[in-house]
């Protein structure tokens, strides 16, 4: 699964709710970076214009994302939610993940949750995933992400253990990820090899995403602070992949955010057609 595809699913999939600082009141947490907009809601749709997936943002007070709520686009009732929770530092302890059931339609289990851990700078070192197999609240140590760093703070690798693989990253001076290279282990030699690497370009304008997730992500290609408006995977040899090719435009608001965007790509592709943002901004 390639890297942006990996964010894009990550961006659709969190519904949120109302999140809670566990850890202390939140109103002497540490304040966040401050932002001139905040995503409030996202609208995917296809080339007929027809919607499909609606995902509204919240916040608290300090302007940290605490829920997204993902909503059926012809009921307009709540399917799937997360919620996030802080540590003491203001960074994400935990996020937890409910979902619904077309059968049980307002009934919402916990499907699963992520940990965060961090070193003493205040850098992530490990998202650890859980999901519950059986229903009955039976979860289960899924995969981790660890992460090392260069001395500009950025993540140069990110291992995932149980899949015996990583990622390798670089960028450019404005802090976005330019190339992404993925090592799997090969069977036969037992040893890492290139499977396939992903180029990025940008705009100049400010990215929703390191906005809306700040520390709250999983994949380093989520806090480059420009939009990709192209994406290209490659094969070892330097070949495209098959339909992996995308082209993105973007229409902006006044602040420089997008407020939609459309993509062309050498075939089918991972993306829907049409994504709208809606804001609130300063």
């Amino acid at each position: 699964m390639t890297l942006f595809f990996r964010k894009y699913l990550f961006l659709l999939a969190l519904p949120l709710v109302l999140a809670s600082c566990n850890d202390d009141d939140e109103s002497s947490l540490p304040v966040p970076p401050n932002h001139p907009c905040r995503l409030v809601t996202l609208k995917l749709q296809r080339d007929n214009g027809d919607t499909v997936i609606i995902n509204n943002y919240s916040y608290l007070a300090s302007g940290r994302l605490s829920r997204i709520n993902k909503y059926n686009h012809n009921t307009e009732e709540l399917e799937t939610f997360r919620v996030l929770a802080y540590n003491n530092a203001g960074l994400p302890k935990t996020i937890t993940t409910y979902i619904g059931h077309t059968l049980f339609p307002g009934n919402h289990a916990v499907e699963g949750y992520n940990t965060y851990s961090y070193n003493p700078q205040g850098l992530k070192t490990i998202t650890r995933h859980f999901i519950n197999l059986s229903g009955q609240q039976n979860f289960v140590h899924d995969i981790d992400y660890t992460y090392e760093y260069n001395a500009e703070k950025q993540v140069v690798k990110q291992t995932q253990q149980e899949l015996s693989s990583y990622y390798t990253y670089e960028y450019d001076l404005h802090g976005n990820v330019t190339r992404a290279d993925r090592f799997e282990t090969d069977l036969q030699t037992n040893a890492f090899v290139l499977k396939y690497y992903t180029k990025y370009e940008y705009d100049n304008n400010p990215s929703l995403y390191s906005a809306l997730f700040r520390h709250f992500w999983e994949h380093p290609e989520e806090l480059s602070p420009n939009n990709a408006t192209r994406i290209t995977n490659y094969n070892p040899d330097g070949t495209i992949r098959e339909n992996q090719d995308f082209n993105f435009t973007f229409t902006y608001n006044t602040k420089g955010y997008p407020t939609s965007r459309s993509y062309a790509a050498s075939g089918t592709g991972y993306y829907y057609p049409k994504v709208f943002f809606e804001y609130e901004c300063k």
